[in-house]
């Protein structure tokens, strides 16, 4: 019996090419993301990782090629015009409001359409310990809880693609898998995910297919363990 077609990409990139100025940092990388799906784009420090989600944030725009959501060109569109279309992107960094307390920043999601409620209920089931630093600054948080405080927003938002940078950079390991694990339960509701990571450990135990960007192209792809041998022990760190 012949094996179901493939779902259709909700995230496409066709030969992107992207980069600052004169200097071109993505050369033509094919990838696809589907929905319910977690796709890690793994590499060195200087891949291209970054770059990559950038182009697809629209916070930089493509030299050649083509992104595609829901088969629908949107090369080149602007940031908020994505996000409208559904892209919620986590940069490296946090991405919170340090100045404002966790309700504050819980409310601020809540622009999106979602309810405050709604998004205080979520945001309070899947990470308890932030009931109860609702009235601290964001900004006195811990790595870990400001990095919870903001994948809140895509846990309450339910956005079409998730674009996750860097989610491990300074947490420990035991953080970080709480966080993945939070963040693998957004595939079950149909979010398509790219998520851009230095270290392959954490990415290989939650994703659903990984692609390997060196020097700005695609050298590998394929399922997390027909990758392990090949990352095993070679340039990407390990926890």
């Amino acid at each position: 019996m012949p094996e179901p077609a493939p779902p259709s990409p909700v995230l496409e990139l066709r030969a992107l090419r992207a980069g600052y100025g004169r200097i071109e940092v993505l050369h033509g990388i094919d990838l696809a993301v589907a929905r319910g799906t977690l796709v890690g784009l793994l590499g060195p420090n200087g891949a291209g990782k970054t770059t990559a989600l950038a182009a697809v944030s629209g916070q930089v725009r493509p030299t050649a090629g083509t992104i595609r959501m829901a088969g629908v060109d949107v090369t080149g569109a602007s940031p908020d015009a994505l996000a409208r279309a559904g892209v919620c992107t986590i940069p490296e960094g946090r991405g919170v409001f340090p100045n404002l307390t966790v309700d504050e920043n819980l409310l601020m999601f809540s622009h999106g359409g979602a309810s405050a409620r709604h998004v205080a209920d979520v945001a309070f089931t899947h990470f308890p310990q932030l009931e109860l630093r609702r009235r601290v600054l964001a900004g006195l948080l811990s790595g870990g809880e400001q990095q919870m405080l903001a994948v809140c927003r895509a846990l309450s938002t339910r956005p079409a693609v998730l674009l996750l940078d860097e989610l491990s950079m300074g947490l420990g390991p035991i953080v970080v898998e709480e966080l993945y694990a939070q963040v693998k339960t957004l595939t079950e509701r149909g979010v398509a995910i790219l998520l851009v990571e230095q270290f392959a450990a954490f990415v290989l135990d939650v994703a659903d297919q990984v692609a390997v960007l060196v020097n700005g192209e695609i050298r590998a792809a394929g399922r997390p363990a027909e990758m392990a041998g090949l990352l095993q022990g070679a340039y990407l760190g390990a926890r």
